[in-house]
């Protein structure tokens, strides 16, 4: 995406009120926060408690649960998401 468009896309999101999106989610969701991220955690929980039967996972920042836990910790992400998967799939 090139840079701009991508910077526009960002400062939208970033302004936009998305509070009234959780509660209308009907589909299994998995939030996962990690501790050490610029996005609290406590931000996660509330979104995952806003959505109906959500499930909800912290990662320790001393644990790569940074922004990019995905990255930092890939063994535990991909873990929780085969596990949400495989317990929530139709």
């Amino acid at each position: 995406m090139p840079g701009p468009l991508s910077a526009r896309e960002f400062f939208t999101d970033i302004l936009a009120d998305w509070r009234d999106v959780p509660p209308r989610i009907n589909r299994p969701a998995l939030y996962i926060a990690g501790e050490g991220s610029f996005v609290p955690a406590s931000a996660t929980r509330w979104a995952a408690e806003q959505t109906p039967g959500a499930s909800f996972e912290s990662i320790p920042a001393d644990e790569g649960g940074n922004h990019f836990m995905f990255i930092e910790n890939p063994d535990r992400f991909n873990r929780l998401v085969a596990d949400f998967l495989s317990n929530d799939s139709p």
